[in-house]
C-alpha cells in the first residue's frame, strides 16, 4: 500500500475556511465599535446584493454575524426580545 505525500504547508479547504473563521472573530475583538459597526453594515448590504448568485454572500453574512457577537459582547447592540 502506497503512502500519500501531503505537503506540510498545504492545509485542506475546511482547514482553511476554519482559520478564516478563527481569525475574524479574533480580528475583530481588537477593532473599535465604529469600525464594527461599519464592518457590520457594508458587509449586510454586500450580502444582501449577492444573496443567490454570488458566492461570497455566505461570507458576507458570517461577517455581519460575527461583528454584531462583538457588538453584543460589549453590550453595545442591544438584542431584540418580545
Amino acid at each position: 500500500m502506497s503512502k500519500t505525500y501531503r505537503s506540510p504547508d498545504v492545509t485542506s479547504w475546511a482547514e482553511k475556511c476554519e482559520n478564516w473563521h478563527t481569525a475574524t472573530m479574533a480580528r475583530y475583538k481588537k477593532l473599535s465599535v465604529a469600525q464594527l459597526e461599519f464592518i457590520r453594515a457594508d458587509a449586510y448590504e454586500a450580502a444582501q446584493v449577492g444573496d443567490g448568485w454570488n458566492e461570497k454572500a455566505g461570507q458576507y453574512w458570517d461577517e455581519v454575524h460575527y461583528a454584531s457577537m462583538e457588538l453584543k459582547a460589549r453590550n453595545v447592540m442591544q438584542t431584540k426580545t418580545g
